[in-house]
């Protein structure tokens, strides 16, 4: 009686499923076209437009670039560093650590507009372990 050996090979585990070639082309392209709206918004002056009751349109570049890298890092993250396929505990580690670039970016973020970069003394380093002294 003869082994059927193609059964054995039928059960997919979750820790060893991979996409297929047709999903890696799918995010592929969905990648260039987010690439190609990503240079697009950069063109795009939002800050010239007219304020509508007070209210500017100028942080819009940025609020557009971060939904689409979001978007961009999302699809990375799920497809080809195979987290979709992972137990919950990979799934738990990556939402962590996207989670914890997020608070870095917003860091940043915060700082930069919290600065006065129209200051003239904005841009000037203070050495204040050894100031120059003058003996005149």
């Amino acid at each position: 009686m003869a082994v059927d050996e193609t059964h054995e090979h039928e059960h997919v585990h979750p820790e060893h499923a991979s996409e297929s070639l047709a999903t890696y082309f799918a995010v592929f392209f969905a990648l260039m076209v987010l690439l190609v709206l990503t240079m697009v918004f950069y063109y795009v002056p939002f800050d010239k437009l007219p304020e509508v009751d007070g209210f500017s349109f100028g942080w819009l570049n940025v609020a557009v670039a971060m939904t689409i890298s979001i978007i961009k890092a999302t699809m990375v993250l799920l497809v080809f560093m195979h987290v979709r396929h992972n137990s919950k505990l990979v799934w738990i580690y990556s939402t962590a650590a996207f989670l914890w670039l997020a608070i870095m970016i917003g860091g940043f973020l915060h700082d930069y507009g919290s600065r006065d970069l129209d200051s003239s003394d904005s841009h000037t380093v203070m050495n204040t372990v050894n100031p120059i002294v003058s003996h005149g």
